[in-house]
């Protein structure tokens, strides 16, 4: 961002983003830092339960960072593994420590997989960039360095792109995977199942469905080596449920239009008389809120919708964004152009945090919906939901209808 925000925090790091994907794997993950770099992971960007997760920070001195002293890192590093013989696979995450001091990753890593046996992957992230780009990179680096050639079952389907930083707890996804299962699908989560499986197997799948736009590099790289189509959407809503439907029958060869039609009963809410005109305005993740704008079209004819994300503009963001659907997302550089767009509408979807720009006296209508690579933890446990027929009664709680 080019311009400084007083009352908004800055997003979770591209390091944390790395570091939310590698949580459930049973990997050892060291930072590349003397301390002060763990403790917004600690205290913040993660909200899952630290408890039998090996997350280290380098014990690195001040001056051991300034003069770079890669025995004793490599020294710490093996200790480590000696200490836990079961681990899967080892992982070095930049920092901005690393950054600026230009550590040699890939002759530490060489010189650890030598010695330990175990396959070693670099994260060279350098803290500069936001957790968007920490789990872009991250995914497709877990593809490239661990997936291996599989005998393709047509029944296997896998989601890539989650991360509790975008989406939250995975519990809200659950509808999702309820739906796939019951059409007879296999749905595992690309790196976040708990199991090393889940990205050593993944070629086994016959389609990926992308949730996040982090997710697109690793789905485009299944695509050119082991030819496995992908989509990319998010089922936000009765009409986000039916339109994957719709993108599984294609992709899939399979006619689930029945399927779909007795999943997604319909309550007919067409024209919610008071707020049908009205603007609204979303601020978050762009690709969850391109699918909650297709929901309030869809599923409750709202049409006035403007979308704007404080998601960072740098070169790699924008390579990101770089599909068309996302030139429909707006995004703003400082606060004063947030402001702006909260004044001109008379609905908010957004993470708590904004309300600090609404007065009571404004009378417009907030939708909460915590994202928590902006506030953490804060609002996490919230009550809230997104997918499916869960999100669009969460909408339909805040936009009663009058019909």
């Amino acid at each position: 961002m080019h311009k400084l925000w007083n009352r908004i925090p800055p997003l979770a790091s591209d390091y944390s983003g790395v570091c939310s994907i590698l949580f459930e794997l049973n990997s050892l993950n060291i930072l590349y830092t003397p301390s002060g770099c763990v403790h917004p992971i600690v205290e913040v960007d993660e909200i899952r339960n630290f408890d039998n997760v090996f997350f280290y920070k380098s014990n690195l001195s001040d001056i051991d960072v300034i003069m770079g002293v890669d025995d004793k890192f490599l020294a710490e590093a093996e200790l480590l593994v000696l200490n836990n013989p079961n681990l899967e696979f080892i992982s070095i995450i930049g920092t901005p420590v690393s950054n600026i001091t230009n550590v040699d990753f890939q002759k530490i890593a060489e010189e650890l997989e030598r010695k330990t046996k175990i396959p070693v992957i670099i994260f060279n992230t350098n803290g500069f960039e936001s957790y968007n780009v920490g789990i872009y990179e991250g995914l497709l680096m877990l593809a490239k360095g661990l997936s291996k050639e599989a005998v393709r079952n047509p029944k296997h389907i896998n989601v890539i792109g989650y991360s509790t930083i975008a989406l939250g707890y995975k519990y809200h996804l659950n509808e999702l995977v309820k739906v796939l299962e019951n059409i007879g699908l296999k749905v595992t989560f690309f790196a976040s199942d708990g199991c090393i499986k889940s990205i050593t197997e993944a070629a086994k799948a016959a389609v990926n469905f992308v949730i996040s736009p982090e997710g697109v590099g690793a789905a485009e790289y299944f695509k050119e080596k082991f030819h496995i189509p992908y989509f990319m959407d998010i089922p936000v809503g009765l009409n986000g449920i039916s339109r994957v439907l719709k993108l599984l029958g294609t992709h899939l060869n399979v006619d689930l239009s029945e399927i779909e039609e007795s999943i997604v009963t319909r309550t007919e809410l067409r024209g919610i008389n008071e707020y049908i005109n009205k603007n609204v305005l979303i601020i978050g993740e762009p690709l969850t809120s391109i699918g909650i704008r297709e929901c309030l079209r869809a599923d409750f004819v709202i049409n006035n919708i403007t979308i704007i994300t404080n998601l960072n503009s740098t070169k790699k963001s924008r390579e990101i964004y770089k599909e068309d659907l996302f030139s429909q997302v707006i995004f703003v550089e400082d606060e004063e152009h947030v402001a702006k767009y909260i004044s001109q509408a008379d609905i908010i979807i957004a993470d708590p945090l904004y309300t600090i720009f609404i007065r009571k006296e404004d009378n417009k209508i907030f939708i909460p919906l915590p994202h928590i690579g902006l506030s953490g933890r804060e609002f996490a446990k919230m009550e809230y939901e997104y997918v499916g027929k869960m999100g669009f009664e969460y909408f339909k709680k805040f936009l009663k209808s009058e019909v």
